[in-house]
């Protein structure tokens, strides 16, 4: 009995988690450890967002585009002219919770550490 009560809970927790990501407007302002900050408004399935190493003389700045699906956001970016650096390249998340992104593919080096908000 505890094994298929334990598994009717998983599986309505797996079923919660994937809804809340799909329906979570992820839109604000999502810091990294290192003082980064990416500026990201979401509009449906849409993701977009700006980002910048520091508000002051910059080493990098980015745009990016893409979709979420599921608990996964994928972009692709490109570095703009504010900051010093001229990359572009692609970048999935996994929402972890509402406010808690995790890097988990980054074939571009991209900033790889946990987003919070």
């Amino acid at each position: 009995m505890f094994k298929i009560l334990w598994g009717s809970v998983a599986l309505l927790l797996l079923s919660v988690s994937s809804v809340h990501a799909e329906t979570a407007d992820l839109s604000g302002a999502w810091r990294l450890p290192g003082g980064a900050t990416f500026f990201v408004r979401q509009v449906g399935t849409e993701i977009w967002w700006f980002g910048e190493q520091s508000p002051q003389n910059p080493r990098w700045t980015n745009v990016a585009h893409g979709t979420v699906n599921g608990n996964v956001i994928r972009v692709q970016w490109v570095d703009v002219p504010k900051g010093r650096t001229n990359h572009t390249g692609t970048l999935a998340l996994q929402v972890v919770a509402p406010d808690h992104l995790v890097v988990i593919e980054n074939p571009n080096d991209f900033v790889s550490a946990d987003w919070h908000r």
